[in-house]
């Protein structure tokens, strides 16, 4: 397990998203961490938008019905929603290119969390990769 917590700033993968609403599914330390927390959290547009496909394409269950229901999560533990911008765009254009890595979802989302110096929370073992990543893996 990576463990970089240096910035005080915190962003959520999808799969911590995801984690954070099934309660049982984030690591205790983690959820603990977050539920404490009084500073920055957020999440890119980026997870909402894959969150969608997850749940009205490939029918998976997250413990939410629908994207609203996670917003209001979201909202009631003060996790901000990041638009993607014309900056997230430049950081994105000149991340490294990782033939284990091709997804454009997951780069967007490494990218913007570079972008915001903040720290991404992720199980996505592929992430250590981006040495300007400050990740907290799980």
């Amino acid at each position: 397990m990576v463990k970089k917590r240096k910035t005080g700033r915190y962003m959520l993968d999808t799969n911590a998203l995801i984690g954070f609403i099934q309660t049982n599914k984030l690591p205790k330390d983690i959820r603990e961490h977050l539920e404490n927390f009084t500073g920055f959290m957020a999440v890119s547009v980026i997870v909402l938008k894959e969150i969608i496909h997850l749940v009205k394409v490939k029918n998976r269950h997250i413990g939410c019905k629908d994207i609203s229901e996670v917003l209001q999560i979201i909202d009631a533990q003060n996790i901000d929603v990041l638009p993607f911008t014309r900056y997230d765009l430049d950081v994105l254009n000149d991340l490294p290119v990782y033939q284990n890595n091709l997804d454009p979802t997951d780069r967007a989302i490494v990218a913007h969390a570079i972008s915001m110096h903040a720290t991404l929370i992720s199980s996505d073992a592929k992430f250590s990769q981006y040495k300007d990543l400050d990740l907290w893996s799980f």
